[in-house]
């Protein structure tokens, strides 16, 4: 017998299919439809919500345990934050560069981990932020020039102060004083030049 005008051939497919044990053995294990998918097929909720990129996961994750164990951030201030550091992370185009985006995460956990420490002197940080700023400034005028040097600042000032979030980042506990990070910053609004 032909098959029927509809061409509906799939009692056909699914004799071809279930005659070979190893494909249907790879079928149930691997589902290539998520409806046929299984509940243990599903990702975690965690991992179907977290929108940071998948290589800096981990230093997040080592980064907001120290913030949950130190400072004591509950589980849920963590994933607002987590949500809108990735948010400023596409937001500023900084996505694609792990490294500089785990050196901010870090430089900003280590900050805020500072400032819960009870026997901060304030004074001191203030005066080696100073001298830090100093140093970082006269670094860039000797690779870039004075000129260079300071217009490259202008431009990483006005960038982040565009970005809400990586600001507050970068002002929290001297954290845009950091060499590491000035650096890093100078070179993204190079690459993006970001007027």
């Amino acid at each position: 017998m032909g098959t029927l005008a509809t061409g509906d051939d799939a009692p056909a497919k699914a004799a071809a299919t279930i005659a070979d044990p190893r494909q249907e053995a790879a079928d149930t294990m691997y589902p290539t439809t998520r409806a046929s998918a299984g509940p243990s097929d599903e990702a975690p909720a965690a991992v179907k919500t977290d929108p940071t990129p998948t290589a800096m996961r981990s230093t997040l994750d080592q980064n907001e345990t120290k913030l949950a164990d130190r400072a004591g951030l509950k589980l849920e201030a963590l994933a607002t934050e987590r949500r809108e550091f990735a948010a400023m992370l596409y937001d500023t185009g900084l996505h694609p560069y792990v490294g500089v985006a785990e050196l901010l995460h870090t430089a900003w956990t280590d900050a805020r981990l500072a400032e819960t420490q009870p026997e901060r002197d304030e004074a001191a940080e203030s005066t080696a932020r100073a001298t830090a700023n100093q140093a970082i400034r006269e670094e860039l005028r000797q690779r870039y020039g004075r000129r260079d040097a300071e217009e490259y600042l202008e431009r990483v000032q006005k960038f982040v102060k565009a970005h809400p979030k990586l600001n507050a980042i970068v002002t929290t506990g001297g954290v845009g004083s950091r060499a590491d990070v000035v650096n890093a910053l100078i070179d993204h609004v190079r690459a993006v030049n970001f007027r």
